[in-house]
């Protein structure tokens, strides 16, 4: 938790971690390497995912389990609404 806190705090900057991006992104395209492109993906997903798991694991001890476990419930279940109507209503776009 400590490594994912010190990794994130250095990319805490949003102009920085966007120019790292982009300088991992041109080595990748300068390489032409899948495997480049998919690492590059996971990462910036990953960092998301890690600022929310770290911003949930403050609150949880604050919350009883039937509260954190119904948000978590309605949460994938509103991503699921918003989802299928995206899906839906994107065919029609030209």
């Amino acid at each position: 938790m400590l490594t994912i806190g010190l990794w994130l705090h250095s990319k805490s900057n949003v102009h920085a971690w966007n120019r790292y991006i982009d300088k991992q992104m041109n080595k990748a395209i300068a390489t032409g390497s899948i495997i480049s492109f998919a690492l590059i993906s996971f990462l910036s997903i990953f960092r998301e995912g890690a600022e929310t798991i770290i911003f949930y694991a403050g609150m949880a001890p604050y919350m009883e389990l039937k509260q954190l476990l119904s948000g978590i419930f309605l949460a994938i279940l509103l991503l699921a609404a918003v989802g299928f109507i995206l899906l839906r209503c994107s065919v029609k776009l030209p």
